[in-house]
Order: structure tokens, then sequence, then C-alpha cells
């Protein structure tokens, strides 16, 4: 029961991180949101991380690359992507939309790393790319420009998620510290240099606050829930992370509920 509970948490946590970063981005850059969000989310994470990290040797030359890999696609390229998508879209849309990610998980395994996508797979990856097409054009043509951000903010931590399964001798928290704290300061540092951060104090805390609470430790009760229920039970349980988003979106910031969102949802229940 606690690892479902943990499951249920990390997807309420998770949820939650888009609608927040809606309201963030009235006051920060996407790169600036970006790298504030990812730093308290290495803050979140690192307690659990150093206590695992036990006596390992340093990662070999072929892991090191895997790792640069996730840093790169899914600690630097994603979220930026994803902030600059969001910054002109619904908060419930995004959301929605952010269950392309496990469709790209997958299409990129079967086609670049190897592994077998079954018919339920491709079915399943289908319904989703109808889904995600259904949320662009309800929003017209920036609908479209947004959607295709998402889309390839998803993409990308496809190629994260892929990289991260292959990489041997650090455990998932690691992984996770590693690619936050470095691609949260990289991407930090380029949102300064492009221009000075303006938002108060408070602002900034509640960015990093938020990093910590809905990725580091969202993620560190997923890890917790793996272990204990099983990946498959605690991604059953992780996967309505995108329509608590939605329904925060909706409840928090007073968005509209629209047509093409209640169809994208019926679509990816359905995928």
């Amino acid at each position: 029961m606690y690892g479902l509970l943990s499951a249920l948490a990390s997807a309420v946590l998770f949820g939650a991180a888009t609608p927040a970063a809606k309201r963030l981005l009235l006051d920060l850059t996407a790169f600036q949101l970006a790298g504030l969000l990812y730093l308290g989310a290495a803050i979140g994470i690192a307690p659990g991380a150093l206590w695992q990290r036990g006596d390992r040797p340093p990662l070999d030359a072929m892991n090191r690359r895997r790792l640069a890999g996730a840093v790169l696609f899914g600690g630097i390229l994603g979220p930026v992507l994803l902030l600059l998508g969001l910054r002109s879209a619904l908060a419930g849309s995004v959301s929605l939309l952010l269950n392309f990610e496990i469709a790209a998980t997958g299409l990129l395994a079967a086609l670049l790393f190897g592994e077998t996508l079954g018919t339920y797979g491709w079915v399943g990856v289908c319904g989703v790319i109808a889904a995600g097409t259904v949320l662009s054009w309800g929003g017209g043509w920036p609908g479209v420009v947004s959607a295709a951000l998402v889309a390839a903010a998803c993409t990308c931590w496809g190629f994260d998620n892929n990289f991260t399964a292959l990489i041997d001798g650090m455990s998932a928290s690691e992984t996770t510290l590693w690619k936050t704290a470095i691609a949260g300061t990289t991407n930090l540092l380029i949102g300064i240099a492009f221009e000075p951060i303006r938002a108060p104090a408070t602002t900034i805390a509640v960015a990093l606050g938020v990093g910590a609470l809905c990725y580091g430790l969202s993620i560190a009760l997923y890890i917790t829930a793996a272990h204990q229920e099983g990946a498959i039970r605690a991604q059953s349980v992780f996967a309505a992370a995108p329509f608590v988003g939605a329904v925060l979106s909706w409840a928090a910031l007073h968005e509209p509920v629209e047509g093409a969102q209640l169809l994208a949802g019926a679509f990816f229940v359905g995928a």
C-alpha cells in the first residue's frame, strides 16, 4: 500500500509541475525557469542519491557517453522546449500532450535502440499521435506550434529514458542528480547571459521549491514505488500525472475546459 501511495503522490506532484510552470513563466524566461526547476530537482533528489551512492567504480567511457546524452536531451533541451511550448498554450493541453513521452520512448527504443514494440505498442503510439493531433489543431496555428515544441520535448525525454535505461554502475537517483545539477546550471547560466533575472527573490524560491517537489521528490517517490510494487504497477499509477495536470490547470488557473482536450483525453486513455 505504501508503494502505491508513493506512486500516486509522485503522479500528483509531477502533474502539478505544468500549471505551476505556466504561472512562473510570467516572471522568468524559459531558460531561467528550466534552470531553476532542475536545480530545485537536484536539491530534492540529492539526499536519496547520496544515500544510495555506496562504493562504486567510476563509469566507463560508454556509460559516460550515455549519461552525457541523458543530460543533453533530458536535462537541457527537453525542459526548455517544453516551456517554450507552454508559454503560448493552455497548461491543460500541454499536460495532456506530455503523454507523448511514453510513445516517443517506445518508438525510439524500437527504431534506434534495438527493442521490439509489439502490436499493442504500435496501436498505443498511433492513439497518442491522434490525440496530439486533435489537441494541436484545436488551438489553431499557435496550437500547432506549441504542440510541436512539446512533442519535441517529449522526444528529447524519450532519448533520455533510453539512454538512462542503458547506464550501468549508477542508480536512477544518481543519474537524475547528475542530470538535473548539470542541466540546471547550464540552462540558468544561458538564461542569465541573454537576460538578467528580474523576478523577485520569492519567485526564484518558488521555482526552486516547485523543482524540488514536483521533479526531485516526485522522482524519489516513483523510484520507491517501483522498488516496492514493481515498475509496471508504479507506472500504471504514475500515468495519471498528465490528467492531474490538466485538472489542476482547470481548477487553479481557471483555464477553459475545451472539447478538444476531452476528446484527446479519451484517445490517451484508450491508447
